[in-house]
């Protein structure tokens, strides 16, 4: 499979030691099964790409649930993301595991949004 993209929540960051005594930060992230939400065609879009959902919303509103009609999900995807591919897509409502993705050992590079904290003032300073 093509896709090298997976969606998760981080858990807690914490530390692993190895043989020789090296101490390495760790991430801890939830990752559960991603869905193939929607497809993003040349013909249409004029790119190739696919729109991975993950996660639940708890109350999603008519045009969320209308975007992911296709893929018979049963609740909106609380994070959508769209990821380019050049070669075949997977089929809309496929599930993709993190194992499938990745194997022990890949080296990864990890990008993440933080919450917004709005304007604190002096209290942060």
């Amino acid at each position: 499979m093509g896709v090298q993209t997976i969606l998760g929540q981080k858990i807690d960051q914490t530390q692993k030691f190895l043989k020789d005594g090296t101490r390495i930060p760790v991430t801890l992230l939830w990752v559960r099964e991603n869905v193939v939400v929607s497809h993003k065609t040349i013909d249409k879009n004029n790119y190739s790409a696919i729109q991975l959902g993950f996660g639940q919303k708890k109350k999603a509103n008519k045009s969320q649930m209308g975007q992911t009609k296709g893929a018979n999900l049963k609740a909106a995807p609380k994070i959508l993301k769209e990821v380019k591919m050049d070669e075949d897509l997977p089929s809309v409502g496929q599930v993709i595991n993190a194992q499938e993705v990745f194997k022990p050992g890949d080296i990864i590079n990890v990008t993440g949004v933080s919450k917004g904290k709005g304007y604190a003032g002096v209290v942060n300073r």
